[in-house]
């Protein structure tokens, strides 16, 4: 029996089924130090949004020598963004205190 969609899973199942995508679940890549800041870099996921199962994602992703298939918990995604022309999902965030904030 199927479990039902709801919630994240069902609003991301029709925005974005079939569509490459990238999501970020938080988690850090590395940490690159400065003198006086630190640099975060996050990992992000780049797959096919194929399914959905309650509150998981079934994500294609492309992996060297094939293709690998992901589920991922809705509830550890921080934000999801077609892969396109017009940029990448880390191009939507940027340093409060970078000068482009000031255009």
């Amino acid at each position: 029996m199927a479990l039902p969609l709801h919630g994240y899973a069902a609003a991301v199942m029709q925005m974005f089924e079939g569509q490459l995508v990238e999501i970020n679940t938080g988690e850090t890549a590395s940490t690159i130090l400065f003198d006086q800041e630190q640099l975060e870099l996050k990992h992000v996921i780049r797959g096919i949004v194929d399914d959905a199962i309650g509150d998981a994602l079934i994500i294609k992703c492309k992996v060297p020598g094939g293709h690998k298939t992901l589920m991922i918990n809705c509830w550890n995604i921080i934000s999801i963004a077609v892969v396109d022309k017009t940029g990448m999902l880390k191009d939507c965030y940027f340093d409060e205190h970078s000068s482009r904030n000031l255009k």
